[in-house]
């Protein structure tokens, strides 16, 4: 679990836009905790800053004035592949041979051999061991005209849980896996809302004045003063430039499967997923749960097929689907409850 944040800004301040994704990662700070960072562009040449620690001691007011540029993203790492040294911290950076490009990754991929394989020299060149820093080297390398071209040619390959925001020199593109596993929201941002306390007029936005974010959940839309346009696609791509309304290109066709613990676990309460506020959510569960409690489970087994990543639990003579795994899982996992446990005690 990690928050990733970008901003596409048309003109203003040269470091307006990394203050934007600073204050909006602020709002993702309960999805990690381990390392925080943040890469620039001023539309020639990128500049990363990411450290170990949470976003106020990484980010701070003696950061940002050398963060210059209109194009940013954001990340705080949450580590579920790769050790917690500063080397593993996002967002990576590359410098290939076509291009370079930073990236803030949430998820997991689970074809990283098979990658890796495909990488010219191999592990030797990478100096992180995360799967986002095998992501970040086969993109930089791809021969193909551009980044979003190397999307294209590279994401059919990778199978896992993926929400990106990528960064070059000219724009912030998002990614969602063809299976919708980790959340992404764009919104726009009026100029008015890009300056705190700034007066709102309430007139129409031309695309040239307006700024753009992407964002792992909604409530960091609210902080910046964005206004939530639409969840990014599962099996689709964003691509975010100055001065123009946002592109969208569909790499794979989507198979929707959101993880469940993004609606029970992950996210923030006031935060919206697939329409829905997860507050509300939580609490009607909590009361389908407890108008239920009458019949309760003894057991769930869940079995994961060699050729499907969806989990099947039966419980209490009825079968419902859940979250699908994006990690590797046993091929059998079983719970019980705590009458069974103190019977055996």
């Amino acid at each position: 679990m990690c928050g990733v944040f970008g901003a596409v800004l048309p003109g203003g301040e040269p470091t307006e836009a990394a203050a934007i994704a600073t204050l909006g990662l602020f709002a993702l700070q309960h999805r990690g905790q381990e390392s925080a960072g943040i890469a620039v562009s001023d539309g020639e040449q990128l500049m990363l800053y990411k450290d170990l620690g949470m976003i106020g001691s990484v980010l701070d007011e003696r950061r940002l004035p050398s963060l210059r540029g209109n194009l940013a993203i954001a990340h705080c790492r949450y580590s579920t592949t790769g050790s917690t040294v500063w080397e593993n911290a996002q967002p990576t950076y590359r410098q290939g041979p076509r291009r370079a490009i930073a990236i803030g990754h949430n998820g997991n991929l689970v074809n990283t051999r098979e990658l890796l394989g495909q990488l010219a020299g191999g592990r030797a060149r990478l100096p992180a061991s995360t799967d986002t820093e095998l992501l970040t080297a086969l993109l930089a390398d791809e021969p193909a005209a551009d980044t979003v071209e190397a999307l294209q040619r590279v994401l059919p390959r990778v199978r896992g849980a993926f929400a990106l925001v990528v960064l070059d020199d000219k724009r912030v593109i998002g990614v969602r896996d063809p299976h919708g596993f980790r959340p992404l929201v764009l919104g726009k941002l009026p100029p008015n809302a890009r300056k705190p306390g700034g007066p709102n007029d309430g007139g129409l936005w031309s695309e040239e004045a307006t700024g753009w974010c992407l964002s792992s959940e909604t409530a960091a839309l609210d902080i910046v003063g964005a206004e939530y346009v639409r969840d990014v696609e599962p099996g689709e791509i964003v691509v975010l430039e100055q001065g123009q309304a946002p592109r969208s290109i569909r790499y794979a066709e989507a198979d929707p499967a959101l993880c469940v613990f993004e609606l029970i676990y992950f996210a923030r309460p006031d935060s919206y997923m697939e329409g829905r506020n997860l507050y509300e959510a939580r609490r009607r569960t909590r009361k389908m749960r407890s108008a239920s409690s009458s019949a309760p489970i003894r057991s769930a087994t869940c079995r994961s097929a060699a050729s499907s990543r969806r989990w099947t639990c039966p419980t209490s003579g009825s079968a419902s689907r859940v979250s699908t795994a994006t990690i590797r899982s046993p091929s059998r996992t079983t719970w019980k409850d705590a009458s069974s446990s103190s019977k055996r005690r």
